[in-house]
């Protein structure tokens, strides 16, 4: 059934149109605008201008922006506080700038495309000679010193002053940022100013020669752009929630994805991997967890809503905004309830071609190892279960006997190879940019088969066609593979018996399959058997990209257009292979799987974006309109019956028996209508609003529309009159915002809110004549009540500069409220259908943030220091008339251990308390109610001590209480950046603190059972009367007290910091490399995950939603670990250089 929402015929005439318009633009125009732009044309360029008695800053920044060009000059040899007035309309640059630098004493120059401001050469502050000075005195002591000064990325910077301080003696860099200056003593020092950068100050002494690397400005970084939805603005303007991060610090990381380079980086943003595994899925929560469905966030790449960002090459990453807010993501509307993260891709440049390459190679191995109990330890544990006499001893003393002490966790586990290399190019002229990519990513795993593999090449381009139109594109194709692997392959490894050999010398060496060593104990195949088996790989390739026009229709009012598609083609295939170890741990039939799945979506946005500024006042208006479509087909066949395990046998049509098939396909779409506005009165007070109006699909016509708001303002307090007035000139930056917001969720299946009814060769039957019928049932419980679910929010924040912003601090307040959920509405199994989706319950999470860095040096020495901590309390406020959730993690033998109910978290872990362990019979029997009843009248010595929580005199399920809150009290990162010299050193750390993990896996290794092996030291520990634990039970293979049900047993701190990411780098200098024609070299180590401190027993304390099941009870049994894989420790080597 086909489900969509009717997109008028005229957007798609006019889509048409313009997309074919904007491709043969984008083809045809390279090569005729090729040519560059001279400094001349660059003063002919024609402006529109209107200046009453502005500061000539502000008239030099606002011609800047008219005509797209870089002023660069000293503000202590140009007077910017001066006022000037100017009115032009469509007159040369040249022209204006006489006007404003008449009889002023300012000259001008054209250098590369940047206009370089002096002062006429009679005015020059430079060499002034001492005849012409008053009772000036020149030393005989007197020097000439010269040197370079290089811009932030190592590249001459003309128009740089450089004087000596205290003094009016100074001189300017040239085109290439050379100087040099006369007359200087060893006493002096030297000072380096420019527009846009922090003053550099050295010391003459001795040197002679001076190379000085200039560094961005903090008040710089205040007008520093950031993108927002359909647009982009001035930090300084924000009144909204708005996380910037370094794109440089993820470009050498060996994650697989851009979702695990983010982890600690951004106050708000939590970030869990359901593995150590290469290929796991990352979960990324935004201030905390707003329903029991999806909580995923929105990605936007380059304008095109994207569901993941693992097909992205990090090195092709100029920007990464995450919209934590709902006056910031809620022009997004339906797509934003659980944030937005922005990303933009690098564009070319002005400039001859330049040439990257990066590239780097290392070792992962789990940063933990697991110890199994050896050979020893396993028997005392099947003697202390079984007794001397009993069955299992007595295999257990045989298979001993034969000498093995198998540690599966090392036979199976291996440190494993990652490697990436990324080859640029990038260039242009004025009227034509380009930026081209490709990468090469391999993740080896450290268990075989796992692995993850990537290539992916990218192309952004931009043309300009006049001075009023644009157009360009921005194009990503990857191909990624990920190999099969057994996901309960770590729970086989510490559980499976240590006394029989890797390989079987008596089985037959050229069978791949069969050749392994088999328990007599221990139930199904040994890890190394399993992971034979696992045949076959997913494959996925990936095409996303999009087309867009920009057009100036008049002075302020630009159209803009995007359409942008993601297309993806999976494929999946695996093969079972036949084997035989004994009658019950064989397969005789061998099959083939195949699946392939097609992804189809588009977007296409159109907006109108009018800026004005009158006086004081400045407005910029937002208008415009989103379609977007989605649609996705699958198949998946089988066959059984392959003449052999060889790999030309692995085929779906080398099958001789039972083939099957079947096939999936769904439809959706979504058509918005949206709107902004901000203002900004003198840089003081601000303002915005935004509204979208979204119908999906997803719903039934009558609930299809829905309308979120926002609004939010600021006032920048540090700029009134009466805070000048306080002298503190130490506190530069003082700013109050708030805002509030709706945002919607939508994602639900197509066709939620209609009933299904299918057949399938599942539903057939064979009546008694033989006959074969058809059988149907209802497969989807529809509901047409379904509307949106509704995100609120609130917020109100603080931002502090000091020091000339070297230091700045941001602390902020939220509260969300989520209502009318989207819920799968638990029924009875006994209901025979389906559970419908049902807008049931609200979540409430409230929390804190707080970011802070400073930027500062000492000599040669320049550091930057960084942080953000994050807090949110959840809690379940409603769920309708619905029941709680009270959940078991799939294959867990602890049952109902989470639950999600009202006046509690998400996910909340349940059960019963315990008061340690009867030590004896005694104990037991003292432990009574007020009748004087035993309250645990099976329990022994050694037995867990559960407490009576409702005090009724019996232990029972109403003594189920809260155990755990799997939620932090906070998150936290911190980076340290040093640079000296050439050399510069990079740790970043992050961490939780305050929640608590349910530990599965003791059930199973610290519970000895009488045949699964356990951990190192378990039967050792366990309570007997010798040995009088109060943390481990009694071994037995009776339990008549059921000591190892749902308890605070399994609860452990989940609190951990982890040094994530420590980098010691060394630049070459320009004049090494001139030879090898390379311009920059660094070369680098680095190390992942060196260090992690914690208490928790586990593998890993990193322990997110859980990996498998619907994307809601994933997100419920959160902190439920059950043998996942730790994060692996990776050391790498690695070079970035530029040609």
């Amino acid at each position: 059934m086909k489900l969509f929402l009717c997109i008028p015929n005229t957007w798609c005439r006019i889509m048409k149109l313009t997309i074919g318009q904007l491709i043969i633009a984008i083809l045809l125009t390279g090569l005729s605008y090729a040519k560059d732009t001279n400094g001349q044309a660059l003063l002919e360029k024609t402006v529109t201008i209107t200046i009453q008695n502005e500061k000539l800053e502000n008239a030099l920044k606002e011609l800047s922006k008219q005509a797209n060009i870089k002023f660069s000059y000293s503000r202590e040899i140009i007077e910017t506080g001066r006022h000037v007035s100017v009115s032009a309309k469509n007159e040369k640059l040249s022209s204006i700038l006489d006007v404003l630098f008449k009889s002023s004493g300012i000259q001008y120059e054209v250098i590369s495309d940047r206009i370089i401001l002096t002062k006429t050469k009679e005015n020059q502050p430079g060499q002034i000679a001492a005849a012409n000075v008053p009772n000036m005195v020149v030393s005989e002591n007197a020097f000439s010193v010269t040197g370079t000064v290089f811009d932030e990325t190592g590249i001459g910077l003309p128009g740089v002053t450089v004087r000596v301080t205290n003094t009016t003696k100074g001189t300017v860099t040239d085109q290439q940022g050379n100087f040099k200056l006369d007359g200087v003593e060893a006493t002096d020092s030297l000072s380096f100013s420019f527009v846009g950068y922090a003053e550099q100050r050295a010391v003459v002494g001795s040197e002679r020669v001076f190379n000085i690397k200039m560094a961005i400005s903090q008040n710089t970084r205040l007008n520093e752009v950031v993108v927002i939805g359909y647009g982009t603005l001035r930090k300084a303007d924000l009144t909204s929630s708005i996380s910037t991060v370094d794109a440089k610090a993820l470009r050498d990381l060996p994650v697989t994805g851009i979702e695990q380079a983010l982890q600690g980086r951004a106050s708000g943003v939590t970030v869990t991997s359901a593995s150590g595994l290469p290929g796991s899925p990352v979960s990324v929560r935004i201030r905390g967890i707003g329903t029991v469905n999806n909580n995923d966030p929105l990605y936007v790449v380059d304008g095109v809503p994207v569901e993941n960002m693992n097909y992205l090459n990090p090195s092709d990453i100029e920007s990464l905004q995450v919209l934590k807010d709902a006056s910031a993501a809620a022009i997004y509307g339906s797509r934003a309830a659980n944030g937005v993260i922005l990303i933009t891709t690098k564009k070319g440049s002005k400039g001859s071609p330049v040439v990257t390459f990066e590239g780097y190679v290392g070792s992962a191995q789990p940063w933990k190892n697991y110890k199994p109990a050896d050979a020893d330890e396993y028997l005392y544990m099947m003697k202390s279960i079984h007794g001397e006499t009993g069955a299992g001893y007595l295999n257990a003393k045989a298979e001993y006997d034969q000498g093995f002490n198998t540690n599966w966790w090392k036979e199976t586990v291996k440190s494993a190879l990652v490697q990436s290399y990324n080859v640029g190019i990038n260039g242009g002229t004025d009227n034509a940019r380009y930026n081209l990519s490709a990468a090469y990513f391999d993740q080896e795993g450290i268990i075989k088969p796992s692995g993850f593999k990537r290539i992916s090449v990218r192309l952004n381009t931009d043309f300009k066609l006049n001075k009023r139109v644009k157009v360009g594109e921005n194009l990503s194709i990857s191909n990624q593979v990920t190999e099969n692997t057994l996901a309960s392959i770590l729970q086989s490894i510490q559980l499976y018996d240590p006394l029989v050999p890797v390989v079987d010398p008596a089985r037959d060496q050229s069978d791949p399959f069969s050749k392994w060593g088999n328990s007599n104990i221990t139930f199904g195949s040994s890890p190394k058997a399993l992971l034979a088996r696992q045949i076959g790989d997913s494959r996925v390739l990936r095409i996303v990209g999009n087309v867009y026009g920009n057009v100036k229709i008049v002075d302020g009012l630009d159209f803009n257009t995007n359409f942008g598609v993601d297309i993806s083609r999976n494929e999946n295939k695996s093969f079972s292979p036949t084997y035989y170890f004994d009658p019950s741990d064989q397969n005789t039939v061998s099959s083939v799987t195949t699946g392939a799945l097609s992804r189809n979506g588009w977007v296409w946005s159109n907006t109108l974006n009018y800026t004005k500024k009158l006086g004081r006042h400045k407005f910029t208006i937002l208008a415009g309109t989103q379609a977007e479509y989605n649609e996705t087909h699958g198949v998946n066949g089988s066959n059984y019956g392959q003449p052999g395990n060889d790999p030309y046998f692995q085929y779906l049509d080398a099958g001789t028996k039972d083939p099957r098939v079947n096939g999936t396909a769904t439809e959706w779409s979504i058509a918005s209508y949206f709107g902004r506005i901000n203002y900004n009165y003198d840089d003081k007070y601000l303002l915005a609003a935004s509204i979208r109006r979204d119908g999906s699909a997803n719903f039934y016509p009558g609930h299809r529309w829905g309308t979120f708001p926002s609004v939010s303002a600021g006032w920048v307090v540090s700029r009134e009159n009466f805070w000048q007035s306080l002298n503190m000139p130490w506190f530069t930056n003082f700013k109050v915002r708030g805002g509030w917001g709706q945002l919607g969720n939508q994602n639900i299946g197509a066709g939620s809110y209609t009933s299904f009814v299918e057949g399938t060769i599942y539903r057939r039957f064979v009546l008694n004549d033989g006959d074969i019928v058809q059988g149907y049932a209802i497969s989807n419980t529809g509901n047409r009540a379904l509307k949106w679910e509704t995100s609120e929010q609130s917020n109100l924040g603080l931002e502090f500069g000091f020091f000339n912003d070297a230091l700045t601090l941001e602390a902020e307040y939220y509260n969300r409220k989520t209502r009318d959920m989207l819920i799968l509405y638990p029924v009875a199994a006994t209901f025979g259908v389906s559970s419908p989706w049902v807008n049931a319950g609200t979540v409430s999470n409230k929390g804190f943030e707080f970011t802070a860095n400073y930027n500062g040096s000492a000599g040669k020495l320049k550091y930057t220091l960084g942080g953000n901590l994050s807090t949110y309390r959840n809690k379940v406020t409603s769920l309708g008339e619905g029941q709680p959730y009270v959940e078991s993690v799939p294959g867990s033998r602890v049952t109902a251990a989470s639950r999600t109910a009202v006046g509690h978290p998400i996910g909340e872990f349940y059960g019963w308390k315990t008061n340690g362990i009867f030590q004896s019979e005694q104990e037991v029997n003292n432990y009574v109610n007020s009748s004087g009843q035993k309250l645990q009248p099976n329990a022994r010595p050694g037995d867990f001590r559960f407490v009576d929580v409702d005090g009724n005199g019996i232990i029972n399920d109403n003594d189920k209480t809260a155990i755990g809150n799997p939620h932090p009290k906070f998150t936290y990162g911190f980076n340290i950046n040093l640079k000296y010299s050439s050399f510069d050193l990079i740790v970043f750390l992050q961490g939780s603190y305050g929640n608590k993990l349910f530990n599965n896996n003791k059930y199973q290794i610290n519970h000895p059972l009488g045949f699964d092996n356990i951990a190192a030291g378990a039967a050792y520990n366990a309570w007997t009367p010798d040995n009088k634990s109060n943390t481990n039970p009694i071994m037995s293979v009776n339990d008549p007290n059921n000591n190892f049900r749902a308890s605070d047993w399994y609860v452990e701190s989940g609190s951990y910091t982890r040094i994530k990411n420590i980098q010691l780098g060394y630049s070459l200098s320009s004049k090494a490399l001139s030879a090898l024609k390379i311009s920059q070299m660094r070369v680098y180590i680095s190390a992942q995950n060196l260090f992690t401190f914690t208490k928790y027993s586990g593998l890993d304390p990193e322990i997110g939603p859980y990996g498998e099941g619907d994307v809601g009870k994933r997100q419920r049994l959160i902190g439920m670990d059950y043998f996942t894989f730790p994060q692996s420790r990776t050391l790498q080597v690695g070079v970035n250089m530029k040609f």
